[in-house]
């Protein structure tokens, strides 16, 4: 292991402890065993290790939301995000569970909804004729707002739960919930 991939481990480990804001650069080149000297060739300070940790995170979180054709491919997508949280758990559920939670889950939930915004979005088929594209930009973004605030509390219950669950059951309860939450609204709504 690199002194760089043992100072980023160090601040994970660190960060289970304490916030950030509280995390000294003695403190971290202990943990990692490295030199002072090791530590100031990659990084600043403590703040810009998460920082590079996070960018790395949402780079690739951004690629697999913004793949062409994802509509085809929905499944597909939601899979491999899943995987890339459960791959980049310490990470995440210390991003989760500190003072950056709320900027980082509005970066994922604005990430998710500006991907799906670009998306054409089409009506479930029902039991008669095809899908129709919706056209109203205003549904359109209220649905992928809705859709990203969903899928990222869902990541965070995930992250709660210690990723105690596989990607693909995280997506089945997922779609669990959906046929719960159709089957309860519809049992509400006055006959017509």
């Amino acid at each position: 292991m690199t002194a760089k991939e043992k100072i980023r481990c160090a601040l994970l480990d660190i960060l289970g402890e304490k916030d950030i804001r509280d995390i000294t650069v003695t403190e971290l080149i202990q943990r990692a065993g490295v030199s002072r000297s090791a530590y100031y060739y990659y990084f600043y300070r403590p703040e810009s290790i998460l920082d590079g940790m996070t960018r790395d995170f949402m780079k690739q979180y951004t690629a697999i939301i913004r793949i062409p054709g994802r509509a085809a491919r929905e499944a597909d997508s939601a899979l491999r995000l899943a995987r890339h949280f459960y791959e980049n758990r310490t990470l995440v559920t210390r991003l989760f569970f500190s003072s950056l939670h709320d900027r980082f889950v509005s970066e994922l939930i604005q990430t998710y909804a500006s991907a799906l915004e670009g998306c054409d979005i089409y009506t479930q088929p029902g039991s008669v004729g095809p899908p129709e594209k919706v056209e109203d930009r205003n549904l359109i973004s209220l649905y992928a707002f809705s859709t990203g605030y969903a899928f990222i509390g869902r990541m965070e219950w995930w992250a709660r739960c210690s990723f105690s669950v596989s990607p693909e059951e995280i997506l089945d309860y997922g779609r669990q919930i959906q046929r719960m939450t159709h089957t309860s609204f519809v049992s509400r709504l006055p006959a017509p």
